[in-house]
């Protein structure tokens, strides 16, 4: 499992997916969640954002990475991150 160091959070982007009537299951963002990213990991550090929630970066900032799985998912530090969803 990777732990961030600091204000660093582990961030995957959400995806929703999609199965054709032929039972194909298509891995594509949904487009009112295509900026939302879901919090995976925190740093030490982190004060305002806990593992699990719903947030939207500044993709601008974002660091991408692949770690034992498929999924893309970004390293950001948390004064990146512009607000949490409820």
């Amino acid at each position: 499992m990777l732990v961030p160091i600091k204000s660093k959070v582990l961030i995957e982007l959400m995806e929703k997916e999609t199965t054709t009537p032929g039972g194909i299951v298509l891995a594509i963002p949904d487009r009112d969640d295509i900026n939302k990213a879901k919090v995976i990991a925190i740093g030490d550090k982190v004060v305002d954002v806990q593992v699990n929630d719903t947030v939207l970066p500044n993709w601008n900032q974002a660091i991408e990475t692949k770690y034992e799985s498929k999924r893309k998912t970004y390293i950001i530090d948390e004064k990146d991150i512009v607000l949490v969803f409820n």
